[in-house]
C-alpha cells in the first residue's frame, strides 16, 4: 500500500520489519514477499535516482555525468533482461561520449551495446 502511495521510506521499513519477523518463524513465503517488495521499491528508486541525476547534471553543465547516467539506466535495464529498452539509453551515452570526445567510454558502451 505504502509503496503505491510513493511512500517508499515507510514501505522499506514495513517490508524489512516482515522480513526480519518471517525469517525466525521460518516462513519462507512471507521472506520472500517482503524480498520481493523490496527489490521492486529499490528498481524504482533507481530509475527515480537517475532522472534526478539527469536533472542535476543538465543544470550543472557536467557532460560527463549526462552521458554516464544513460549508460547506467542502460546497465540497469540490461541486467533486468529489459534488453530493448536497455537500447536507447545505451545510444544516448554513446552520443554523448562522442560528442564529447570520450573514446574510452564510448568503446566501453560499445561492448555493452553490443550485449544487447
Amino acid at each position: 500500500m505504502h509503496k503505491k502511495q510513493g511512500d517508499h521510506a515507510k514501505a522499506i521499513l514495513l517490508l524489512q520489519q516482515a522480513l526480519s519477523l518471517a525469517r525466525p518463524l521460518g516462513d519462507p513465503t512471507a521472506a520472500a514477499t517482503a524480498l520481493d517488495g523490496l527489490g521492486g521499491i529499490y528498481l524504482l528508486l533507481a530509475e527515480e535516482s537517475y532522472a534526478r541525476a539527469l536533472a542535476i547534471y543538465a543544470c550543472i553543465g557536467n557532460g560527463h555525468g549526462l552521458a554516464n547516467t544513460p549508460r547506467d539506466i542502460g546497465d540497469l535495464r540490461r541486467n533486468q533482461a529489459r534488453k530493448v529498452e536497455a537500447a536507447t539509453p545505451y545510444e544516448e551515452a554513446l552520443d554523448l561520449y562522442a560528442r564529447l570526445g570520450l573514446a574510452g567510454d564510448f568503446e566501453d558502451v560499445s561492448r555493452r551495446q553490443a550485449g544487447v
